[in-house]
């Protein structure tokens, strides 16, 4: 069975537009510097060429390639979420941690702290 190449895409994007500087608000250098790389702001598609730079609207809910039409749990919370900011950003990599941590159990039923 042939499956659709994923790979690994920013949501808020590497280079920001003025359209992301202006949904991002007065703090887009600050958020920019210390959001985008964190695993809340990532996600997998098959579609990175389609999204680029796009405003996180228009992410969402371009037809067949937004993030409201993927088949991937990791995009759920994306395609209900009404706006990308730090706030946005920080939510779901909690809700990532979380999932995670359901997923992949230590042997002995125990999250470790180390």
């Amino acid at each position: 069975m042939c499956r659709e190449r994923r790979c690994c895409t920013y949501v808020m994007p590497q280079t920001l537009t003025d359209s992301w500087k202006q949904d991002l608000g007065n703090s887009y250098q600050y958020d920019h510097e210390v959001f985008l790389n964190k695993i809340g702001n990532l996600t997998l598609t098959g579609r990175n060429s389609e999204l680029g730079n796009r405003p996180f609207k228009e992410k969402r809910d371009m037809l067949k390639e937004g993030f409201r039409y993927s088949p991937l749990y990791l995009n759920q919370s994306l395609a209900r979420a009404e706006e990308w900011n730090q706030t946005t950003i920080a939510a779901r990599a909690c809700e990532l941690a979380e999932k995670a941590c359901e997923i992949w159990i230590h042997p002995d039923g125990r999250w470790r702290n180390h």
